[in-house]
């Protein structure tokens, strides 16, 4: 999702659980009109939804995320990982290792094809969402500190 974002429009100001709640009303022999005046939905919305012509979990507005939650997770434990070996990552190493690991995956993105990179949004975004990972230039750590600091 964009850093920044701010809503510019009243459209679809309904949440999946109110959603879920029309749409059993309507199924319990109640019109669709009077469902929609009561949970404040538009009827066409609430009509696609009854008659399941929406595919999937229902997401509200256009920003889908590129990776899942597993597939962040697995992200964030490698990058720790590699913290605990004293490997630091720059920023723009952590946008081209998301790029790389999209397309691996096989995975529909909007990621910048001609620099192989990651956006900045998404990178603020997954540092948002995973504040246990600390992306900053990497200091150089001498060999005898890094055994130092290993308990073996």
């Amino acid at each position: 999702m964009v850093r920044h974002y701010k809503r510019k429009t009243d459209q679809a100001l309904w949440t999946p659980d109110t959603m879920l709640k029309a749409v059993a009303a309507c199924k319990q022999e109640m019109s669709i009109k009077k469902v929609s005046k009561r949970y404040d939905i538009p009827r066409s919305t609430l009509t696609r939804h009854v008659n399941q012509i929406v595919f999937g979990d229902c997401q509200l507005g256009r920003f889908r995320p590129v990776f899942d939650a597993e597939m962040e997770n697995e992200l964030s434990k490698h990058l720790i990982e590699m913290q605990k070996r004293f490997y630091g990552l720059m920023p723009s190493d952590l946008r081209k290792l998301a790029y790389e690991y999209a397309e691996t995956l096989k995975i529909d993105h909007p990621f910048d094809r001609e620099s192989k990179m990651a956006r900045e949004n998404w990178l603020a975004g997954f540092l948002k969402r995973h504040p246990e990972l600390s992306i900053w230039k990497p200091e150089a750590t001498s060999l005898g500190r890094a055994v130092g600091l290993n308990k073996p």
